[in-house]
């Protein structure tokens, strides 16, 4: 199950990862949850641990705007789909 878990995260920060002239955009939830994270050198772990960045890069963290309306189908009724 661990190994399960790391897998996802590491293709979800692989992939909602940006990095651009010093700055790694990364995803909202993130700075949501930055507490539980460790705060920003938490974060910075987080995403070295995940091959999300370069190990050795020291980058200026971005929160990257959240898309709402991926959320809108999960309450959406079968009548209104169609």
């Amino acid at each position: 199950m661990d190994d399960q878990l790391d897998r996802s995260a590491a293709s979800y920060l692989q992939s909602e990862t940006v990095v651009d002239d010093g700055t790694a955009r990364i995803p909202r939830l993130l700075l949501w949850y930055r507490g539980d994270f460790g705060g920003r050198s938490g974060i910075h772990a987080l995403l070295r641990k995940y091959d999300a960045i370069d190990p050795d890069s020291i980058l200026r963290l971005r929160y990257r705007e959240y898309d709402w309306s991926l959320a809108l189908d999960a309450f959406r009724t079968e009548e209104e789909s169609r």
